[in-house]
């Protein structure tokens, strides 16, 4: 058991180094099937609402008794009528005409209200029906009827794709199969198509546990199997592009009625369904729309409730992915085990869902929605998405939560097993993202006390800092600037320093993950000078002459000047590298030394001395803004001293 989790997770190192880059989603991968009840308008309308992409016909009783002609147009119809893609099953018992007969009904003869159907999948868990036989001749058994009827299906329309076998689980004879002794996915003989355009497979766990950790962990398993056989043929029929054999999940659900109506089992779904975009399946559909009346016993496999026809928790976590989860899959990563978190971005619209799987008391947590870097307290989740924000919340216990940020607004749908519980649905709403980080102004700590309270050689700039000089800044753990606080000497010109001013940047929000000031107006100095001194420094590079800030000097005849510092010429980093760094020309060194967090890195701290000398030095200045370019590098200011 050690040595299979150990390939398991091999295969998923390998698989997280190949898909770094944007997996598109299928546009078809929630789905769910219909078969033999008689569905009646609610149970149509309700699956219409849920927004699935994909409606399989198919199951057991189809490969011996198939419904008439009559019957499967109707449900085409019905199907393609919602928007949605259907799976048609053929036999694997009738001749390979009757299944090229259908796809002629369908994709040649012309009927109102239907499309030809671009996806078919022959036979339907055929280890099953074969009443369990050694594994060893289910290659051949299943290669001997699929390649003659797939075939004959493609002789009447070469567009159409073929999945199977749509086995009862991922089963060992599938490498028989799949690039084997009975290998299906070769071309049919003399033609430019294949036999086999798709892999498929059912599932419902037959574990104790909780699905939502333990359905999820079984599904995982077999999708990672599913993805690396893709793979595998793809690379040895050098099969691309539209001709590249692709995976789905014919059927899946828990393992019987009172496992399916449970809030875990909703979750189980939320997780596959995570799965399959991030290991790129085509469609994963459902067992099924309603059957056994929904009364959660038996085989009631059905996503809706028989008792007031309610959608269940498997219901909404498939909607909520239907109708929400659109262009690429976006990683989510949770140090948590009892939570799940991805995402899906489209243009400018982030979609997360995050489960929380656990029991016990409501969890707050940061969500970062770019960068991966974790830095705040408590319980951190993280999207690779590329928004900038850090959005703050609470989740309860056994709750899903799916947020859609779009502009300066995201939408929560806000989801629990109460609600569940109690037949009562999800709960929308929408608000501004702007109120979930404020601006950083103040410090954390507290500023010491300044030393010469008339002196105004130097300035204050006590309310105006927004780190004291005791704090890790940025937030980083052992980040810290070991400069004396108070009145010093900074190598020959004094400075009142006891804190920084860090100003944003383009980029300081996914360095840092704290929002700072853009610009700060109004700092007192109402006296004259002939030079200004700043005690300063940068934060995040940029090249040689960017600008980095604009320091507008105000004067008491209403006149202006403005000073310009650019990087690399009036100031530098504060975290200096001995080989990479260049000192500004403009500057004098004021301050050198080192933290815990840079001595092993080939860094060292510096701070920076710029002397500006006044065109108006007998005009009492009043005031002084700081104006952030909003390149990439961050101001930072220490103090300022009037020569």
């Amino acid at each position: 058991m050690k040595a299979n989790f150990i390939n398991i997770l091999f295969i998923l190192v390998i698989f997280i180094a190949k898909n770094s880059n944007a997996q598109q989603i299928s546009p078809n991968l929630v789905g769910t099937n219909v078969w033999y009840s008689q569905l009646d308008d609610k149970v149509w309308n309700l699956t219409k609402y849920s927004g699935v992409k994909t409606i399989r016909i198919g199951g057991h009783a189809y490969d011996k008794n198939m419904p008439s002609n009559e019957t499967l147009l109707d449900w085409v119809r019905k199907i393609q009528a919602m928007s949605a893609e259907p799976v048609l099953q053929v036999s694997k018992y009738q001749p390979a005409e009757v299944a090229a007969g259908l796809v002629r009904l369908f994709n040649i003869e012309k009927h109102e209200g239907i499309k030809p159907i671009k996806y078919w999948n022959i036979g339907n868990e055929p280890w099953l029906q074969a009443n369990r036989p050694a594994q060893s001749v289910m290659g051949e058994m299943v290669e001997t009827y699929f390649k003659p009827i797939a075939a004959a299906m493609k002789a009447v329309d070469s567009t159409i794709m073929i999945y199977g076998p749509n086995e009862c689980d991922y089963m060992d004879y599938y490498d028989d199969l799949f690039g084997g002794k009975n290998d299906i996915t070769g071309k049919v003989p003399g033609h430019n198509y294949y036999y086999c355009d798709g892999l498929t497979w059912h599932r419902y766990p037959q574990g104790s546990g909780d699905p939502a950790v333990e359905g999820a962990n079984d599904f995982l398993e077999r999708i990672v199997k599913a993805k690396t056989k893709v793979d595998q043929i793809n690379a040895l029929h050098k099969r691309t592009g539209k001709d590249a054999l692709q995976w789905g999940i014919g059927e899946y659900n828990s393992k019987g009625g009172p496992e399916v109506h449970t809030w875990g089992n909703g979750q189980m779904f939320g997780a596959v369904l995570g799965y399959c975009m991030e290991y790129e399946a085509n469609f994963a559909t459902s067992w099924s729309m309603f059957e056994h009346g929904g009364d959660r016993k038996g085989s009631d496999f059905s996503f809706i409730d028989g008792a007031n026809m309610t959608p269940r928790a498997s219901y909404r976590h498939m909607e909520f992915v239907a109708k929400y989860f659109t262009g690429n899959f976006v990683k989510g990563i949770a140090a948590d085990t009892s939570f799940m978190v991805y995402g899906a971005q489209n243009g400018d619209q982030l979609s997360v869902m995050i489960m929380n799987r656990g029991f016990g008391e409501p969890r707050e947590y940061n969500l970062y929605l770019k960068d991966a870097v974790q830095t705040g307290p408590g319980l951190n989740l993280v999207v690779k998405g590329n928004r900038d924000d850090v959005y703050k919340d609470v989740i309860q216990p056994r709750a899903t939560q799916v947020l859609i940020f779009k502009g300066d607004s995201v939408t929560k749908i806000n989801y629990t097993s109460d609600d569940f519980d109690n037949e009562r649905p999800p709960v929308y709403t929408k608000k501004k993202i702007v109120a979930q980080m404020e601006i950083r102004n103040k410090p954390l700590k507290i500023i010491e006390k300044r030393q010469m309270l008339n002196e105004k050689k130097y300035v204050d700039l006590e309310q105006f800092y927004n780190f004291a000089i005791s704090e890790e800044i940025h937030g980083k753990p052992g980040n810290t600037i070991p400069i004396p606080s108070g009145i010093n000497d900074f190598n020959g010109v004094k400075f009142d320093a006891r804190g920084i001013i860090q100003l944003a940047s383009k980029v300081s929000f996914e360095k840092s993950h704290i929002l700072y000031p853009e610009k700060i107006t109004g700092i007192p100095m109402n006296t004259t000078a002939k030079k200004l001194c700043f005690l300063h420094s940068s934060a995040w590079e940029s090249a040689k002459g960017t600008e980095v800030v604009e320091i507008v000097v105000h004067y008491a005849n209403n006149q202006s000047r403005k000073i310009l510092i650019k990087s690399r010429e009036e100031v530098e980093d504060w975290w200096f590298h001995t080989e990479n760094s260049i000192f500004p020309a403009n500057a004098e060194l004021a301050w050198e030394g080192s933290n815990d967090r840079v001595k092993d890195l080939g860094f060292v701290l510096k701070l920076y001395r710029y002397t500006w000398v006044n065109p108006l030095p007998d005009v009492e200045i009043t005031s002084i803004d700081l104006v952030s370019s909003m390149n990439d590098t961050g101001y930072m200011l220490y103090g300022i001293t009037c020569l």
